[in-house]
């Protein structure tokens, strides 16, 4: 594999270093995700399962120290909780450009969140990927203020930044932002046992 090539497949995946451990290990993919994201997952991992609702049952408990989904639903997040070793992580793509408030599963970010605690999963959170997810060049906390207004003014100035801020502080206290950006992640990890 060429180094441009590599460095292109190590990029969709950068959100790796959100996790306790940047090492996937053994991977498994819920639901659909991009052939990109499937590319990059495989080039980075020690191997990638692809489940989905019909296969769930007869997947090894505790076998996973990632999952990874792009539609989450009810029945993949509770499977998480079984699929995944203890300390293991969970990403969940979400691209408000397909779905505007939820996932086709009718789950919107701030429900997988809560059912996600619900489940014993630590360090629940969220991060804005600019400008999408395929070509990031910034992952942005959305749980940390401070952190998303220096973003905004990062890639805008003068008015346009101060008024950005401003609306960017309104729907973060309403928890209406994370519904409005495009490309935005949630990553939990699965508490110690």
């Amino acid at each position: 594999m060429e180094t441009d090539e590599l460095l292109q497949l190590s990029r969709r995946v950068d959100w790796r270093f959100l996790l306790a451990d940047p090492h996937l290990g053994h991977v498994a993919t819920l639901g659909l995700i991009s052939p990109e994201l499937r590319a990059s997952l495989a080039a980075f991992s020690v191997a990638v399962d692809e489940l989905d609702e019909t296969t769930l049952p007869s997947a090894e408990p505790a076998r996973y120290d990632l999952l990874v989904s792009c539609t989450p639903s009810h029945a993949l997040l509770h499977a998480a909780e079984k699929l995944l070793r203890p300390e293991g992580a969970i990403v969940i793509e979400w691209s408000n450009r397909r779905w505007p408030f939820s996932s086709p599963t009718g789950l919107t970010l701030g429900r997988c969140r809560a059912e996600l605690a619900s489940l014993g999963f630590d360090e629940v959170r969220n991060y804005w990927h600019w400008p999408n997810f395929a070509s990031c060049s910034d992952i942005v906390p959305l749980d940390d203020p401070e952190m998303f207004a220096y973003a905004i003014s990062k890639h805008a100035r003068g008015l346009r930044a101060w008024s950005g801020r401003a609306a960017a502080a309104c729907l973060l206290r309403s928890g209406l932002l994370a519904r409005v950006l495009p490309c935005v992640s949630l990553v939990a990890q699965r508490g110690a046992p």
